[in-house]
C-alpha cells in the first residue's frame, strides 16, 4: 500500500502550518466495510466524515448522504478533519474484489 500519513507537524508550530499540511495529505488506500451491492466503480467521488467514537472512524458518504464504507482512520487523517479541512476519496480501481482510493484534501 503507498500513500503517506503527511507531515504532523509540532506543538510551536502555528496553526496555518497544520492546515497546509493537511491541503497537501494524500493517501491511496482501500475501501474498509463497503456497503453490500453498492455500486462502485472507477472515478466515484465520496466525502469523509469523521466520527468521533472511541477509537475514531472515518465514514465513506456517498453524494445522497449515505455511509457506503470507512477509511482507515490515519492519525494525520484524524488531525486534518478534525481541524475543519474536508476530504474526498476517489475510487480508482475496483478490480479483484477490493475498491482502492485516493483521499486528498478537497481545498
Amino acid at each position: 500500500m503507498s500513500g503517506s500519513d503527511g507531515p504532523s507537524g509540532t506543538g510551536g508550530q502555528p496553526g496555518g502550518q497544520i492546515v497546509n499540511d493537511c491541503a497537501s495529505l494524500q493517501i491511496d488506500d482501500w475501501v474498509q466495510s463497503p456497503e453490500s451491492g453498492y455500486p462502485f466503480h472507477d472515478g466515484l467521488v465520496f466525502t469523509l466524515r469523521l466520527d468521533p467514537d472511541i477509537p475514531p472512524t472515518i465514514a465513506l458518504i456517498d453524494t445522497a448522504g449515505d455511509e457506503v464504507g470507512a477509511v482507515q482512520p490515519r492519525p494525520a487523517l484524524i488531525r486534518c478533519l478534525q481541524r475543519g479541512v474536508g476530504f474526498r476519496a476517489i475510487v480508482t480501481d475496483t478490480s479483484g474484489g477490493s475498491i482502492q482510493i485516493h483521499v486528498e484534501a478537497t481545498s
